[in-house]
């Protein structure tokens, strides 16, 4: 099925796979329609419109990556999921046990994204950010983020398609824009000023981007900027929480824990808050050398775990949650800790920082909307 439109300049790397070829004789060969040149690593063919890559193969064209470049990618899975990656080098999709990864440098696994299944096809998008990479899939008419995550993209990478173990993948097309896109932040603050009130947010994206600025409020206790991070001063009933109203329920939002948490206390990110009795909350908790992270839920004032589990504390160490309709999922340090579905709380959208301590800050607070259609100008 051929989905693109034949507009050379803006793309640096196009392939619908249109012309059939068996293995080692498309070494070398040009993407079709264009632009690209084709490298062939073995155990990948060209059948019936589709690339075909078995166990042990790889596919990759060579010297693609720039700050804001899009690439989207039309996959489907055949026979066992298993270790399957598409992607940029330093930016990756891994399918592995029937669960999408986030994956860098073909070493280091990354934070599970998503559960897939078989005979599906998956319309995926990588975004590079000066410091990180932006990971979408599409559901439905929807793009949506998945996590942003991953180190520096620089220029000169592969853009591979590779095969390893036990997987077997029909891949409809590749592509790599020229056209420099970033998904803009609903808010981006490092608290990078004087000490004292929170004031507003900062303009710039963590990528660049310029980011809408937003006054923040402290909707419980007291939060305030202090060295450059956002530190709780007073507590009411035991929390102090500060936020704003994003005018999103279904969001993506992270925040680095700066210090070593009180023995018991909890740090992290609010979110779906209505008022000081109905919201939720990720956060970091330590007790004594452990340090575990989770998910709760405040209805009506009453406060429920959702999940909870034990990770490494890590220095720097980013909490991360989305939330999109009943569907929750909650990282630390790169690794997914746990996801869930809850039907209470759909339709707050203001969002922020939690605390139950007065020692611990919290810094790099960003936030995105789940759903960025900006990526369907990519496919046209």
């Amino acid at each position: 099925m051929n989905l693109l439109i034949h507009q050379p300049r803006k793309w640096q790397v196009r392939d619908e796979f249109l012309v059939d070829r068996v293995g080692v004789e498309m070494d070398g060969t040009s993407a079709e329609p264009g632009p690209g040149t084709r490298h062939y690593g073995g155990a990948v063919d060209i059948e019936s419109g589709k690339l075909v890559v078995s166990a042990g193969g790889s596919f990759f064209f060579s010297g693609v990556g720039f700050t804001g470049m899009t690439s989207l990618y039309q996959l489907k899975l055949d026979d066992v999921v298993e270790n399957l990656d598409i992607g940029l080098f330093r930016t990756l999709f891994l399918f592995g046990s029937n669960v999408l990864s986030a994956f860098e440098e073909f070493v280091t696994p990354g934070p599970v994204l998503a559960n897939v299944s078989e005979d599906v096809e998956y319309m995926l998008a990588n975004v590079y950010g000066s410091v990180g990479g932006y990971y979408f899939w599409r559901e439905g008419n929807d793009w949506k983020l998945l996590i942003r995550h991953g180190v520096s993209v620089a220029t000169g990478w592969n853009l591979d398609v590779g095969s390893w173990n036990l997987a077997t993948g029909l891949a409809e097309f590749v592509q790599v824009s020229r056209r420099r896109w970033l998904p803009t932040p609903l808010i981006y603050d490092t608290f990078t000023r004087a000490n004292g009130a929170l004031g507003n947010s900062e303009t710039g994206g963590p990528d660049g981007q310029t980011t809408p600025q937003k006054g923040w409020s402290s909707l419980v206790g007291t939060v305030e900027v202090t060295s450059n991070a956002a530190k709780a001063t007073a507590l009411s009933g035991g929390v102090a929480i500060a936020g704003m109203d994003l005018g999103k329920a279904n969001i993506y939002i992270s925040a680095i824990p700066v210090g070593t948490p009180a023995d018991g206390s909890l740090t992290g990110v609010a979110f779906r808050y209505v008022d000081s009795n109905n919201y939720m909350y990720a956060y970091l908790r330590r007790s004594g050398a452990s340090y575990f992270a989770g998910l709760k839920k405040v209805v009506g004032g009453v406060t429920t775990p959702l999940f909870e589990a034990g990770v490494t504390f890590a220095s720097g160490g980013i909490l991360r949650a989305s939330a999109d309709g009943n569907n929750f999922r909650v990282y630390y340090h790169n690794s997914l800790v746990n996801a869930t579905t809850d039907s209470d709380l759909q339709s707050g959208t203001k969002t922020g920082l939690y605390f139950t301590t007065t020692t611990v800050s919290l810094d790099n607070f960003m936030v995105f909307d789940r759903v960025q259609n900006g990526l369907n100008g990519f496919l046209h």
